[in-house]
């Protein structure tokens, strides 16, 4: 086989000596446009796990580059003129000069034709190369040949608001270390770490707001360095900063959704771009590199398209994943001014734990003392802010009490509102709604909400949803509550909400969200706007007027009625998901032209108008939230700025609380899945609005719940599917985390068991935890 790299970088450089020891007979080359000793960008960071990869693959040139490495396991948080190390991380950074040059010299000892200073006609790529078998397209984050083959690559792009600049020193730096700088035009983070014996990299990252006011230019690096060493001058400690084409950039977020084109393969940053924060684009090229690698070694010479294919399903997720992780820290960076306001311990929490990879445990596991210094700080925090005093027990965050005007919960897990399609066609809940929650109950969780419960007929989602609009509803809610508040200490909230377009459906476990089979079981819809769920499927409802309006306030405002004569500890109106409420308040769905459409001031009116509906029968000492959809996942739909106008909106309307949930508006919506993946919309509100806050959305660890209550992304954590399978999610955390005995009520008639699950669990924890010990990664030096 003839192969072809274009792009000379370490992606490339990889793969092709990789390619050619699997196959010293294959014709193996690579063209770069630059000079063997140009270089642009200064050091390169590789995490433990990496350095033992490329140890494997090819230890004669890991032998080559290690003794250029510098190596460390510390992170230094240096913030407002205060500094905290959190240790056993594990990375190595080196010159990226010196990795091209021992790839260089391995390359040319394995035979790999390497052509120096020649860029490549795009216009002629195949033409010029139309005897090699294939052609890898690695020439970086601005590749011609991603953007001429843009048609079949189709690459997603994304300009981000940051602004950020590569620069160098000699100032040692013995560990990565994060500067950030409190300036009077907003905050400025240095990510800096060393890459050979005296010299560091030291990146500038600040919003495009500081930069304008600092009044930097993007293509004067002079003069942002002698700028940048004023601003740092404490932090260089008389060291000068290096220039190397350190012009300002905005990092660009590049996906592309198509890894091949006939002969054609894309690698390295001109494939997927990770942003700086969580490690380095170099990294992702090279563990790619291996892949494809491989893949081509074994399938290329049969098929190169079905070397393509294992490629892409070896990497893709992969990818996907580090890509996520990497978005998400960025998101942090490019709003860190909101985290601004905490003191030394809990930014830095913030800082370790951003991207949400690493959680609370994942910290007691590296750094014991670091990890003790947070609880320490944060215990002290808790105890001033709310007279609430765990600087004894220390249970972990998420099992110290929250109150929300008079009710007082136990800890911070919540059992979301979880639809069980049980009701009778009446709309009474059933035996299977008695054993469901006051089982659950039990579980130890200190709120639990029960589905959603509709206040009229016409506003069930389902035949199979309960209801809250006669006497024998409330009776049957009653019987559950009393249950619940005789036996345990759990709190209850009820949910209210009107399923608007989205009603006289099937049940969740036939076809969600299509009508009725049955029409003559169905019955009619209402929305905002009279748009269909599914076009040609689902009904047209009926657009609101005046008099449905105030029948639904009406409905609302007897449930809530109801619901306190049952005894509900709380309440919430359901906002979110595309049913009646959230109708209004979504720019996808609202279509109106009244005073109910159009601004996010009119769109929220009526949801508004039925809440303070609410409000005004429901006790004051009593809290109330309400759940929204933070986003559509759709271009067009609500946005972050509607919903700071909503929490501010709502608070100043009574609620205690914004239940932070997303999606599910519109049935083309593309959400971005992943651990904990709607909890930056709750961390949003909880810091701008500074409105409490639930999180929810895929969190199933309770390492996950600490994590958040610690770095103040919100108050409380709902845990649903989770629930259903193990309602007692909250006792086993509390064994795990050794909890004391008497701090988390347990029912008598389970106390004989209560020890052995203390006992069990600390077995687990303490044998997991020597295990991974054992399975830390070994050093390099």
């Amino acid at each position: 086989m003839k192969i072809t790299i274009v792009g000379g970088g370490p992606g490339g450089l990889y793969y092709a000596l990789l390619t050619k020891k699997a196959r010293p007979d294959w014709d193996v080359e690579v063209y770069e446009q630059n000079q063997p000793d140009d270089t642009f960008g200064f050091g390169v960071v590789f995490s433990d796990d990496t350095l033992d990869e490329f140890l494997s693959r090819d230890p004669e040139s890991y032998e080559l580059i290690r003794d250029e490495f510098a190596y460390w396991d510390d992170i230094i948080i240096r913030y407002k003129g205060e500094e905290v190390r959190c240790g056993g991380n594990g990375f190595a950074g080196c010159s990226r000069l010196s990795l091209l040059k021992v790839l260089h010299k391995r390359c040319e000892a394995l035979g790999v034709k390497i052509i120096f200073g020649e860029r490549i006609d795009v216009e002629n790529l195949e033409t010029k190369f139309a005897s090699s078998d294939m052609i890898l397209a690695s020439d970086g984050i601005g590749s011609v040949i991603r953007e001429h083959y843009s048609e079949f690559f189709k690459p997603n792009i994304t300009l981000k608001s940051n602004r950020f600049t590569w620069m160098g020193s000699s100032r040692k730096v013995e560990d990565f270390t994060y500067f950030f700088k409190d300036t009077e035009h907003g905050p400025i983070c240095a990510h800096t770490y060393q890459y050979e014996e005296g010299m560091s990299t030291w990146v500038f990252e600040m919003s495009d707001e500081c930069w304008q006011k600092w009044q930097f230019e993007e293509f004067n690096e002079q003069g942002s360095a002698d700028k940048l060493e004023a601003i740092f001058a404490d932090e260089l400690e008389g060291h000068n900063l290096i220039i190397n084409r350190s012009m300002w950039r905005q990092f660009p977020r590049i996906y592309c959704n198509k890894w091949y084109h006939k002969n054609i393969a894309i690698l390295g940053d001109a494939k997927a771009s990770a942003h700086f924060s969580i490690g380095s684009g170099t990294k992702l090229a090279m563990e790619c590199a291996i892949a494809l690698s491989d893949a081509v070694v074994e399938h290329g010479e049969a098929s190169i398209e079905k070397a393509f294919e294992a490629y892409v399903e070896a990497r893709e997720i992969p990818v996907q994943i580090l890509q996520h992780n990497a978005d998400v820290s960025m998101g942090w960076f490019e709003h860190m001014d909101r985290s601004w306001d905490m003191d030394l311990m809990q930014f830095a929490a913030v800082v370790m734990c951003r991207s949400k990879s690493v959680t609370y445990d994942n910290l007691i596991l590296r750094d014991p003392e670091f990890a003790e210094k947070l609880d320490t700080a944060w215990y002290e925090r808790y105890y001033r802010e709310t007279g609430y005093d765990y600087r004894v027990s220390r249970p972990t965050p998420m099992f110290t009490k929250y109150k929300l005007c008079e009710m007082e919960l136990r800890n911070r897990v919540v059992m979301s509102p979880m639809a069980q399609y049980s009701a009778d066609e009446n709309g009474n809940t059933t035996d299977w709604h008695f054993v469901h929650y006051s089982g659950c109950a039990k579980g130890g969780m200190g709120l639990m909400y029960v589905e959603m419960t509709c206040p009229s007929p016409e506003a069930r989602i389902t035949l199979g949803c309960p209801g809250l609009w006669n006497d024998q509803h409330e009776a049957g809610w009653k019987r559950i509550v009393d249950f619940v508040h005789k036996n345990t200490e759990t709190k209850i909230c009820i949910q209210l909400g009107h399923a608007g377009r989205k009603g006289s459906s099937q049940l969740g476990w036939q076809k969600m969200d299509h009508p009725i089979v049955d029409a003559d079981k169905g019955w009619p819809i209402m929305s905002a706007s009279p748009l269909p769920y599914f076009d040609g499927i689902s009904e047209t409802p009926k657009e609101l007027d005046r008099a449905d309006m105030d029948k639904i306030i009406t409905d609302f405002k007897q449930a809530t009625i109801r619901a306190d004569r049952a005894g509900f500890d709380m309440i919430e109106m359901h906002a979110a998901h595309g049913y009646l409420i959230a109708s209004f308040l979504s720019p996808l769905i609202n279509i109106r032209s009244d005073e109910y459409g159009g601004s996010i001031e009119n769109r929220a009116r009526f949801p508004l108008e039925v809440f303070a509906a609410m409000r005004s029968v429901w006790p004051e000492n009593k809290p109330m939230s309400v759940r929204i959809s933070a986003s559509d996942w759709k271009e067009g739909g609500i946005t972050e700025e509607d919903t700071f106008y909503l929490a501010d909106a709502f608070k100043e309307a009574g609620v205690d609380l914004i239940d932070v949930s997303a999606g599910q508006t519109v049935p083309d919506q593309k959400p971005i899945y992943g651990r904990m993946f709607q909890l930056g919309f709750a961390e949003a509100i909880r810091n701008v609005p500074r409105m409490a806050t639930m999180a929810v959305g895929n969190i199933t660890e309770p390492a996950q719940v600490n994590t958040i209550i610690h770095t103040r992304r919100a108050d409380l954590v709902a845990i649903g599917r989770p629930h259903l399978w193990n309602p007692y999610f909250t006792r086993e955390a509390a064994a795990w985390y050794g909890v004391a005995l008497d701090e988390q009520d347990w029912e008598k008639q389970y106390l004989a068991g209560k020890q052995q699950a203390y006992s069990l669990k600390e077995k687990a924890r303490l044998q997991q935890l020597e295990w991974q010990q054992k399975a830390k990664p070994s050093r390099h030096h």
